[in-house]
């Protein structure tokens, strides 16, 4: 049997996916949102390197294309990966450390529909975490990444229509993100682990986007505690500056500068 098809009730995407992953009895687990596309060769180009890896427990990722609400394509493997593949005969990299990949693209490099897990990894870093209605993906390829290196392959074989998603027609981010508690713990345990000066830049980093959107939306009081918490390394000191200083401007000037910037990939009211 190639396929089948699961009924239950809507309890979210998370509930949804977690279904799928468990009623599954392939050895490796990849997703496709209904609104997206996977290329020709998406599968094919996954596998070949999990097999040429050794099978390696690892999260494997694509690069991907991005359909604009102008029309426009965006090729991540252009905008995102030619920094990270600085070597042309380069296929995929192994990085035992996810979290010094960046946390400063514009283009993640990874996303969901571009991803391949082995089904075994979901048993050791558990599942999507239900009732987290926005970027419960990141929060568990971040869990993975505690734990598992992730393998970037060169190559673009998906399509993410962002003028069709649901989840990403606006610039509202999920405060509450349940990664940054996760992280949290992690670094208080391990201050001296090898992933742990990368975590906390990947934390700040995020914090620090929050805040700002916080600013824009005028809460100016929850953005100084989301940057009290910010850890501060050099790699993100003129980034925390420039946001502290953002407290002290009008709330509708900079929002309507974050849109000028960002039009062609939010869609706004």
């Amino acid at each position: 049997m190639i396929g089948s098809d699961i009924y239950q009730d809507n309890a979210g995407v998370s509930v949804a996916r977690n279904c799928g992953i468990l009623s599954s009895h392939a050895e490796l687990i990849t997703f496709l949102d209904p609104d997206d596309e996977w290329y020709s060769d998406h599968l094919e180009s996954l596998y070949e390197v999990y097999i040429e890896n050794g099978k390696v427990k690892a999260l494997y990722s694509t690069a991907y294309d991005i359909s604009l609400f102008d029309g426009r394509r965006i090729s991540v493997k252009k905008a995102t990966y030619s920094s990270l593949f600085r070597e042309e005969e380069c296929i995929w990299k192994l990085y035992d450390n996810p979290f010094a990949i960046g946390n400063t693209f514009k283009y993640p490099p990874i996303h969901t529909n571009s991803i391949m897990i082995p089904k075994e990894i979901f048993r050791i870093t558990g599942l999507f975490l239900p009732g987290c209605t926005k970027s419960q993906d990141t929060d568990l390829w971040y869990r993975i990444g505690l734990r598992y290196p992730f393998v970037l392959i060169n190559r673009s074989t998906t399509l993410y229509h962002r003028e069709d998603s649901t989840a990403t027609r606006s610039h509202k981010m999920n405060y509450d993100w349940p990664f940054l508690k996760t992280a949290d713990t992690f670094i208080e345990n391990n201050p001296n682990h090898r992933l742990t000066e990368s975590l906390k830049e990947c934390v700040d980093v995020n914090r620090i986007s929050m805040a700002r959107h916080l600013i824009m939306e005028g809460k100016k009081d929850e953005a100084r505690m989301k940057l009290i918490e910010v850890y501060g390394g050099q790699s993100v000191r003129r980034r925390l500056v420039l946001t502290k200083f953002l407290l002290y401007l009008p709330c509708r000037l900079i929002s309507k500068f974050y849109k000028a910037l960002n039009n062609d990939y939010f869609r706004y009211k």
